[in-house]
């Protein structure tokens, strides 16, 4: 058996090894304010002002502080901030920024490095333009800079966790003529490679008279070697606005929402588009696409599916005439009714619903390929109320481009279509072979809405927690009792069961009264480590009043792993709060009591109205409720099969409405 008691020498090797330790420790602690006392808060500007303008080859101001905040990764904070444009583009800065933070790896300074980690902007500014010789404002960006010209910094980005709040930048193309404006934006990045993402902007200027609303979610990766960002997996949620007519005598507005998910693949440069979703009024178009060998030769592949009404809104869009008689191609004719004293007619055979002709319907498959050349369509087949269509056709771009085609109809009534215009042309004809354009005429312009204040929190709150790496799952508003209920430590003789407080559609379904049951069918599908939320409409039994509704949003979040304490949820919704809040929100957790958590807490936060000094609103306190959370109780876990011995969880959830009241100022 070994003895016990260190010999001597071994013991003064362990004392030396502590104190060492501990020296590095101090160092470490004392580095910044030490760095900050001896080189000067105006020299610290200076020197950080300097590297940005060597490393960038343009002038950059530092209005305010440059603080250190950290390390052993170095952390700046710094801003305002700009940029200034390039040469022959205009006196206002090319890039300007509220206040940047950012943290720096130590090691490659010695170097004369900067090598970025995480990266925080607030209210970014960003001029783009191309002149019309061609030249842009950024091609000297993108240029690597000459050490010896300065002081000899460059800047190597390897960027670990990318935050962007409030960003806008226009783009202003004389070449063409066009602006594109970004309003709105917000990028969020997770850690690690690849990491996940969600951003969201606004655009004008895409389309004519056009706004462009866009979410993004998924997972990215970078190199920072190649310089290369690939995307995996991501979810890309669309809706564009137009605000003047497609075609003389259209009705406006014309809207377009899409769904697709989106992945690219740097190395291969190649860009994919799958589960494509884009729907108008009353058309919808469905399928694939690929993009490859981008930038330098694209080359375009898809598949694609159009159902189309044709009685639908889209052909007011494209101002054509209403459909004619039932024996044009709009309506199939009607069949004949049988007498009531005739024999039933046989059975219809298994597939006949995929055969007949559907009442004014359109279906059509589209095979497409594109390049640098034209696009091609290589295959159509587009099936209408009465007779079938297959056909091929070629677009040319160009100075004079050309369009040609090949079409074969099979069993379509031609005597129907009335080419004139005046006999009920069910597609867009008189507008191809008789438009009228006057340009002349300017149009008038409709206001259109935005997202509702909900739909807005509801993003911004899904956002913060997807960078941080949360899943967002869904689940049925209809629920059984035992997942609302039982399994959420909630017995039979619960108040919560009590039919004045609840929805029963019977004895054991209910209208969900939280999310939670969504949680407890996450643990029962996957293991932990878990980490998600779950928004969704839930159900109460209450009267409509000034502070409750019998339908109203939540967002729940759970994380079940190894090690997880209560340190863990305080740090998360610390982050979430200041995120949302504001950086100098403060924090207050008091116990609570939660069925399903042990122990529970309700938190508080600096009251958004009066900003701590005391209001009505937070009834003079300073702080106001915000949300519930707590330990997951070990009840919970034994119904879901994980072990409370070897698993810990924490569990939260958060009201939209009352967010987005105290965001607002809704009283």
């Amino acid at each position: 058996m070994d003895n016990p008691v260190a010999p001597p020498a071994k013991r003064r090797l362990l004392k030396l090894a502590a104190a060492l330790a501990g020296a590095l420790l101090v160092l470490a602690l004392s580095l910044p304010p030490l760095a900050k006392h001896i080189i000067g808060p105006e020299r610290l500007r200076e020197m950080a002002q300097k590297a940005l303008t060597d490393a960038l080859g343009r002038d950059t101001v530092l209005s305010g502080d440059v603080s250190i905040t950290m390390t052993p990764w170095l952390g700046l904070s710094m801003g305002p901030v700009a940029v200034a444009q390039a040469p022959g583009f205009g006196d206002g800065p090319m890039f300007a920024a509220r206040q940047v933070e950012m943290t720096i790896r130590m090691a490659p300074l010695l170097a004369k490095v900067i090598s970025p980690g995480s990266v925080r902007a607030r209210d970014v500014t960003v001029h783009l333009a191309r002149a019309a010789d061609g030249r842009t404002n950024w091609d000297d960006l993108a240029a690597p800079q000459d050490a010896q010209a300065g002081s000899g910094w460059t800047v190597v980005p390897q960027p670990r966790a990318v935050h962007l709040d409030n960003v806008a930048v226009r783009y202003d193309d004389a070449t063409t003529g066009k602006t594109l404006a970004v309003t709105g934006a917000r990028l969020r990045t997770g850690l690690g490679q690849p990491f996940d993402f969600a951003a969201s902007f606004e655009a004008m200027g895409l389309v004519p008279d056009g706004q462009l609303q866009c979410h993004l979610q998924g997972r990215a990766s970078f190199d920072p070697g190649s310089g290369r960002l690939g995307l995996h997996g991501v979810r890309v949620e669309t809706g564009l606005v137009i605000d003047a007519p497609l075609v003389p005598g259209g009705a406006v507005p014309t809207r377009v929402v899409s769904r697709l998910t989106l992945d690219y693949d740097a190395a291969a440069a190649a860009l994919t588009l799958s589960d494509i979703d884009a729907r108008a009024n009353g058309l919808r178009l469905t399928g694939t696409a690929g993009v490859s060998d981008l930038p330098g030769a694209p080359r375009l592949a898809a598949k694609l599916t159009l159902d189309a009404d044709l009685l639908g809104g889209w052909r007011a869009i494209l101002g054509l005439a209403k459909p004619g008689s039932p024996e044009s191609l709009v309506a199939a004719p009607d069949e004949p009714q049988a007498s009531a004293t005739s024999p039933a007619a046989p059975a219809a055979p298994a597939d006949a619903a995929l055969t007949a002709p559907l009442p004014n319907r359109l279906t059509a498959g589209l095979t497409l390929a594109g390049d640098k050349d034209g696009l091609h369509l290589t295959d159509l087949t587009a099936r209408l109320p009465r007779g079938t269509v297959h056909g091929a056709a070629r677009l040319v771009p160009g100075d004079r481009p050309a369009l040609s085609g090949q079409f074969t109809a099979e069993d379509v009534d031609f005597d129907a279509l009335g080419l004139g215009g005046g006999g009920g042309w069910p597609v867009p004809g008189p507008w191809i072979f008789g438009l009228d354009l006057d340009v002349t005429l300017p149009g008038k312009k409709q206001r259109t809405g935005g997202l509702h204040p909900l739909t807005r929190i509801y993003y911004e709150m899904r956002d913060i927690f997807v960078s941080m790496g949360f899943d967002v799952m869904d689940g049925p508003e209809v629920e059984y009792d035992k997942y609302n209920f039982t399994m959420l430590n909630m017995p039979k003789d619960h108040p919560a069961r009590d039919t004045q407080d609840t929805f029963y559609v019977s004895d054991d379904v209910v209208l969900r009264t939280h999310t939670s049951p969504v949680q407890i069918r996450t643990m029962l599908a996957q293991k932990p480590p878990i980490r998600m939320i779950c928004p969704g409409r839930v159900y109460r039994s209450d009267d409509v009043d000034a502070t409750h509704s019998p339908i109203f949003n939540q967002m729940e979040g759970l994380v079940v792993d190894k090690g997880i304490s209560l340190a863990h949820l305080k740090g998360t919704l610390n982050v979430f709060l200041k995120e949302f809040y504001g950086e100098d929100t403060v924090t207050k957790f008091r116990p609570g009591h939660f069925p399903f958590t042990e122990p529970s807490a309700e938190v508080d936060a600096t009251c958004s109205k009066c900003h701590g000094k005391g209001c009505p609103v937070c009834k003079g306190t300073g702080m106001i409720e915000v949300l519930g959370c707590g330990m997951v109780h070990p009840n919970v876990f034994g119904h879901v099969d994980i072990d409370a011995e070897r698993f810990v969880g924490f569990a939260f959830g958060l009201g939209v409405e009352r967010l987005a009241m105290l965001r607002y100022g809704v009283d």
